[in-house]
């Protein structure tokens, strides 16, 4: 089944022109930003602190609208639904990741909901200020509801397990990977009765029953294209 119905053909393209445009500008002490308004896409720059310190015109077309997002956090005008996202990509590559693609869930400024396919990576090597993170996202189409697509539920809980934290994901993986709840405590240094309950724990946040259910979920996220499971 493909995952996106519309023409996705030029992303890495435009992902090489902003990177381009970008690494150009900051080593002429940020000027030239303004041609990333050529760019279809959304495109952006962030500090370590969230907070948005350029983005283009459609970026701010589609979530800002009345305001500019110059200098302001991302929690100030971004849905929780986007903003749990950008908090948890941007937390992998501050912490190191060079380079990370995700499709999430995005609601624009009037309330639509799309589906988008995001890429980030790491400024750290030009040492700016104010600089850490160069975003671009592509909106892939709009969604309706949950009950009408059953894509925008299987981003819904990709974006929900993005936001668990480190040893839970684990936990999760290792479970749909076949280990038992001893196995799991010894590799993890818990006890099985806590490995019990945060399992217990993670699969009502998901809305399962059964560590099969688990398995079967998370295999869909990686083979979607949603996370990066390593199951």
């Amino acid at each position: 089944m493909a995952l996106i119905p519309v023409d996705q053909s030029g992303f890495e393209e435009a992902i090489e022109k902003a990177r381009s445009l970008v690494e150009e500008a900051l080593t002429t002490n940020g000027e030239g930003l303004e041609r990333l308004n050529e760019i279809e896409d959304f495109v952006y720059l962030k500090g370590t602190t969230g907070v948005v310190t350029w983005a283009n015109q459609a970026y701010q077309a589609f979530y800002s609208r009345a305001s500019k997002p110059h200098g302001r956090h991302a929690k100030t005008f971004l849905a929780p639904i986007v903003l749990t996202v950008a908090k948890h990509t941007d937390a992998l590559i501050l912490s190191g990741c060079e380079r990370l693609y995700c499709d999430h869930i995005g609601v624009s400024g009037d309330g639509t909901k799309h589906l988008l396919r995001t890429y980030k990576q790491s400024l750290r090597h030009l040492q700016k200020s104010g600089y850490a993170i160069l975003g671009v996202t592509r909106p892939l189409r709009p969604i309706a509801t949950d009950e009408e697509d059953p894509e925008f539920e299987m981003a819904r809980l990709a974006s929900l397990f993005a936001t668990f934290d480190d040893r839970d994901r684990e936990l999760c993986r290792l479970f749909a990977l076949g280990f038992n709840s001893s196995e799991i405590g010894e590799q993890l240094q818990m006890t099985s009765r806590n490995v019990d309950l945060r399992r217990k724990k993670c699969l009502e946040l998901l809305g399962i029953d059964k560590v099969v259910d688990l398995a079967r979920l998370l295999t869909r996220f990686e083979e979607r294209g949603y996370l990066e499971i390593n199951l």
